[in-house]
């Protein structure tokens, strides 16, 4: 993130996503006494400081929507059937549904286990920003975009493999009524976002012309 000190000599952080915001605004104005699920949605300039991805930038605008109180399946239907009527309204062709699951908190934790064991052989040629990962998050791991430990990463276990009862019921819910809804769609067991707070559905829809995401969706 762009982190500087002001002239007062105070921390200042460009805002890097819109979620942090809207829940903020959720818990200080007393938002769920209007009821839920609580749907908003905003359009903002965003700013990033790392080393951006081939087209993308470091300032950008999000356009991101929020479904609040509720965990149904039927919430990450709806953001994905939105995105899709989204992308045919602007007529932008070429675009494909990768979806996941990456689980909760309790399945997670013997994937991540399982995950350390695969990598422990191969620790030392990781780079340094893995390192890192090994023991907080090694979910993030998965994410890397250098060569070697892309490499290394080849044969990885598949989270999918470690769902609890419920995470496991929700992703086939999930895939049922994409199938009802005539929603081509794939499964990307690579896609495991590795922020603590994401759980069960995340996926993104791919442009097929350059493999840029287009969008992203993760449940908090």
């Amino acid at each position: 993130m762009y982190t500087f000190l002001d002239k007062g000599d105070r921390s200042i952080t460009l805002r890097p996503e819109g979620t942090a915001g809207v829940v903020r605004s959720y818990i200080e104005n007393g938002l769920n006494n209007s009821g839920v699920p609580l749907k908003l949605w905003y359009n903002m300039p965003m700013y990033r400081y790392e080393n951006v991805q081939k087209g993308r930038y470091r300032e950008f605008r999000q356009i991101g929507t929020e479904v609040i109180g509720t965990d149904s399946y039927l919430a990450d239907l709806e953001v994905i059937l939105i995105a899709k009527s989204i992308f045919e309204k602007l007529e932008i062709p070429n675009i494909k549904l990768n979806i996941n699951s990456i689980g909760c908190p309790t399945c997670r934790k013997k994937y991540q286990e399982a995950l350390r064991d695969f990598i422990k052989p191969n620790y030392d040629k990781y780079c340094d920003t893995c390192k890192t990962r090994f023991e907080k998050n090694p979910m993030r791991i998965l994410d890397c975009k250098e060569k070697e430990c892309k490499k290394m990463n080849v044969g990885a276990p598949i989270i999918l493999d470690y769902l609890c009862e419920e995470c496991k019921l929700h992703f086939e819910a999930l895939k049922e009524a994409l199938d009802n809804a005539n929603v081509e769609y794939e499964v990307d067991s690579s896609i495991v976002r590795g922020l603590d707070y994401y759980t069960k559905t995340v996926f993104e829809f791919i442009s097929n012309d350059d493999g840029l995401t287009v969008l992203r969706w993760r449940k908090i």
